[in-house]
């Protein structure tokens, strides 16, 4: 029999099935690698079992198993809660981005705006996510909304139009 080399992108593939929680055994049986081959790799690059990933598949298999139990309806209604608030989460992602990379080309003097702007996006995710329901995006009763704050609702409700979502009232 041939000698066949493992390619990186099978090896990269052998690792995420491995930190997703499956066995040397299984992996042996998913993609063909020896159980030596294996062995010897996740020791040497640190493979680990436990964490995040293994815990997200966990999770992903728990909501699944308990989607089972609910009506057709109940779970076409749960699917769309949950994309509303996925959009709105990819949203506020890029928004962050956007916020840090207008933050890094902008002068000393305007890092407040950037600071109260990754505030509001991050109070905005937490209370779509469910995080803290309690957390609300608040403005100081005492002084004024700053222009910047205007400017980026405007901009915020631009953007949930695109993406079909009502927009939200200033405060």
């Amino acid at each position: 029999m041939a000698n066949v080399k493992t390619t990186e992108a099978q090896w990269l593939e052998a690792r995420e099935f491995f930190e997703a929680g499956l066995s040397l055994s299984q992996l042996v049986d998913r993609t063909g690698i020896s159980k030596t081959q294996l062995s010897v790799r996740s020791k040497k690059e640190g493979w680990t079992k436990g964490g995040q990933k293994e815990q997200l598949v966990q999770a992903a298999v728990r909501v699944a198993e308990a989607k089972g139990t609910l009506t057709e309806q109940a779970r076409s209604v749960h699917d769309e809660v949950v994309e509303e608030k996925m959009a709105w989460i990819r949203f506020l992602q890029k928004a962050a981005v956007k916020n840090v990379q207008e933050a890094m080309g902008a002068k000393c003097d305007d890092q407040a705006d950037f600071r109260h702007r990754a505030m509001t996006i991050n109070a905005a995710k937490e209370n779509i996510a469910g995080k803290n329901p309690e957390t609300a995006i608040q403005i100081n009763n005492n002084q004024a909304a700053p222009e910047s704050a205007i400017s980026s609702m405007e901009r915020i409700n631009a953007k949930r139009e695109k993406i079909g979502l009502p927009p939200l009232a200033a405060t």
